[in-house]
């Protein structure tokens, strides 16, 4: 196997990844129905608690009602769930996308 195949395997995902990762999400909104649930109830917190975004990245102390505090925690939850079936289906296109790589080379 030549040295240069590693380098621009490197070089083709780092350029790629944003589009690779985005057509994930998209993806998995469209065919998981556990991760379209997901995406639906964060826009529903999103909209209900539209100061969500500015409690994530303010500093400082911070007052939450009791139904903004319990919003914030769902809203944590449900983005935390969403990323661990991001990862996940990136960990499955990873391995597809290697095996197809090494037959690709001839090494299977």
């Amino acid at each position: 196997m030549p040295d240069d195949i590693t380098p621009d395997l490197i070089n083709m995902i780092s350029e790629n990844f944003s589009a690779m990762d985005s057509a994930i999400v998209v993806a998995l909104i469209k065919k998981d129905e556990r991760y379209a649930e997901l995406a639906k109830k964060h826009d529903e917190l999103s909209d209900r608690f539209p100061d969500i975004e500015k409690w994530l990245k303010q500093e400082g102390p911070l007052t939450l009602s009791a139904d903004e505090h319990a919003g914030l925690i769902e809203h944590l939850e449900v983005t935390s769930y969403m990323e661990d079936l991001e990862r996940m289906a990136i960990y499955y296109a990873g391995h597809k996308d290697c095996f197809e790589y090494l037959k690709k080379i001839g090494v299977i």
